[in-house]
């Protein structure tokens, strides 16, 4: 067990120190031995002069983890984070495992809310949602004791990820209001990362359940902030979600608006990443908001050339096979669909639930189609059961039609 009289004894010999060389002429060496075997408790004068005599800071004896301790810790996560640096998973773990038996005994500081943001950050990456959530609530309870108020919104913010990724969406948007509340308070000092980042998050939580009237609300605000900064990516994806969130809402006036608001952004910054969201955006406008199969087409085409494109190609391949198979060209939609790498467990916002959701409906009926039929019983499952868990949309008729034909022409054929 690390004691103070511990403490004092392992600096006084990693500096190669005598007990006369540290007792001096202000108290005795017999004294400064029981202090060291934890017979006898130092008074404040002691406690300075021994901390004097070793070069040391009080905190470094009194606490088993002093400021240097606490950036060795945090040095030690950035060489993790660095090791790792192509597999964050791996990082995430290691992170963990090096901070959770210490956690509930960090003295409260700055040093320890920069580790306690790493470690609470790290459970959503490996998919450890109710530890995240009750790591990031404790995390949070330290934050607003410290009064580090920019720390504190980070942890409510994980929080709410872990919610949603445990489809809780009403405990992610109670977390995300308070959340939302505190940036529009004009008494915090919040930076307009964070502040961007939780207007975006609430306004995204807002439609997870429904709420377009305080998400549009959430979304103004975003906006004006990220045009007050400058903040051009977080524009183009905030436009982005806005007319995507109205397109399943069948808002269609709300979708023209943020529709041509994108585009005039999209003129002005014609950065990559905007021009990605821009035309992201028209895929699926085409193919749900303003049914016109060539035109996505020709964006899905244009997309899958895009470098940029990323892991978004797989939402790509969905809507070209959607648009495929409504031109009747069942087998070009087929092979589309065929290119989606599905990942069963992902977690995915709502919103981009209920858009997948749809999709593996077409994917369903194509391969109905085409003589696949247990493929079609599970993509037509795959898009019901996880159509239950969120709000209703607009397609859920669609999804739900699809399951039942799917399902009678099962029975029927056995």
């Amino acid at each position: 067990m690390d004691t103070l009289g511990k403490r004092i004894q392992t600096i006084r010999k990693s500096k190669k120190m005598t007990l006369v060389d540290v007792a001096a002429n202000k108290m005795t060496k017999g004294m400064l031995s029981l202090i060291e075997n934890d017979k006898a408790q130092p008074s404040i004068e002691n406690l300075q002069h021994i901390a004097k005599m070793l070069d040391t800071e009080i905190g470094s004896l009194t606490s088993e983890f002093p400021p240097a301790k606490l950036r060795e810790i945090l040095d030690e996560i950035h060489a993790i984070q660095r090791a790792n640096i192509n597999n964050v998973e791996a990082a995430s773990q290691l992170i963990i495992e090096l901070i959770q038996p210490i956690e509930k005994k960090l003295p409260l500081c700055y040093e320890t809310s920069q580790i306690i943001l790493h470690y609470i950050k790290s459970f959503s990456r490996i998919a450890r949602y109710e530890d995240g959530s009750d790591a990031a609530q404790y995390g949070a309870s330290i934050f607003k004791e410290m009064s580090l108020y920019n720390e504190y919104l980070q942890a409510l913010r994980a929080n709410a990820i872990n919610e949603v990724a445990l489809a809780n969406y009403d405990n992610a948007f109670t977390i995300l209001n308070e959340a939302y509340e505190l940036c529009r308070s004009d008494y915090y000092f919040i930076n307009t990362d964070i502040k961007i980042s939780i207007f975006y998050d609430y306004a995204a939580s807002a439609f997870a359940i429904g709420s377009f009237d305080t998400a549009k609300v959430s979304i103004t605000h975003l906006i004006d902030t990220c045009h007050t900064n400058k903040a051009y990516f977080f524009y183009s994806n905030s436009l982005r979600l806005a007319a995507t969130a109205s397109i399943l809402f069948g808002k269609i006036d709300e979708v023209e608006h943020y529709r041509n608001l994108l585009d005039r952004f999209t003129q002005f910054d014609q950065s990559e990443e905007t021009t990605l969201l821009s035309d992201l955006f028209y895929l699926l406008y085409y193919n749900i908001g303003n049914s016109n199969p060539e035109m996505v087409i020709v964006f899905g085409d244009k997309l899958l050339e895009n470098k940029e494109v990323g892991n978004l190609k797989q939402f790509v391949y969905l809507e070209l096979g959607k648009a495929y198979y409504q031109l009747e060209q069942f087998e070009h939609s087929y092979t589309a669909f065929n290119k989606y790498e599905h990942r069963p467990h992902e977690v995915l916002h709502p919103i981009d639930q209920a858009i997948y959701n749809e999709s593996y409906s077409y994917f369903a009926l194509v391969s109905d189609k085409l003589g696949h039929y247990e493929q079609a019983k599970y993509w037509a499952t795959e898009a019901y059961e996880n159509s239950k868990k969120i709000v209703q949309f607009f397609d859920q008729d669609f999804i739900e039609n699809t399951y039942k034909k799917i399902a009678q022409q099962k029975i029927d054929r056995y």
